[in-house]
Formats: C-alpha cells, sequence, structure tokens
C-alpha cells in the first residue's frame, strides 16, 4: 500500500527548508495536512503537492523515482 504521509524531516527536505522552519510555518498556517501521531510529526501528500504546486500523482512518483534511483547508486 502506498504512504500517504511523509515524516517531517522528509517534507521539509522536500520543500527545501529546515524541518522546524517548516513545523512553525505549518503550525502558523494551521495546514489540515499536518498531522501528529504518538508525537510524530506527519505531513500529507496532498498538503505537500499543494504547497508545490503540483498534483499528489507527481510527486508520488518522483519519490518512487527518487527512492529507485537511491537503490540503485547504493549496489
Amino acid at each position: 500500500m502506498v504512504r500517504l504521509t511523509m515524516d517531517l524531516t522528509t517534507s521539509a527536505q522536500l520543500l527545501g527548508v529546515e524541518p522546524q522552519s517548516f513545523l512553525e510555518y505549518a503550525e502558523s498556517e494551521q495546514l489540515d495536512g499536518l498531522l501528529r501521531f504518538n508525537g510524530k510529526w506527519m505531513v500529507s501528500v496532498f498538503t505537500l503537492a499543494d504547497l508545490l504546486g503540483t498534483s499528489s500523482d507527481e510527486l508520488l512518483e518522483l519519490m518512487e523515482k527518487y527512492a529507485l534511483d537511491t537503490l540503485m547508486d547504493a549496489e
């Protein structure tokens, strides 16, 4: 199954900002896709896609390509 949330650090990296800066922004803007489970912040891919001006499908494809490239580079 496809994960529809990303941890705060990965989300911030996608946006090109520090995790704390992103958290402060997300809280001040009261982003709907900012979720906290068991003390860990998660961000909806739909929220990230909206912030990046793209679709969630495109974002997930990009993340899949990145993950595959990372695995291939590791070999």
